[in-house]
């Protein structure tokens, strides 16, 4: 969804705040500035232990293992 969707669609009551500039979000309901940035730091760390990427406003991962995926498939079908 584009920034602006979200901004102009987005209820009154979410209470949606962003940067003027960058358009990142910086707190709405349920979510204060300092635990988005915990969970931006945890997404960071996360994304580098599994070897995807991450920059200042988005973060990759990498797909999941086949074998790792065919051995959870193996284990529930038995």
């Amino acid at each position: 969804m584009l920034p602006s969707g979200l901004m102009v669609r987005t209820p009154p009551e979410h209470r949606l705040d962003y940067d003027p500039v960058s358009l990142k979000l910086l707190s709405c309901t349920g979510w204060s500035e300092a635990t988005l940035a915990v969970e931006c730091r945890f997404l960071t760390r996360q994304a580098s232990l599994q070897g995807g990427r991450s920059g200042e406003f988005f973060w990759t991962f990498p797909p999941p293992r086949y074998s790792v995926v065919l051995d959870l498939i193996s284990r529930t079908t038995l």
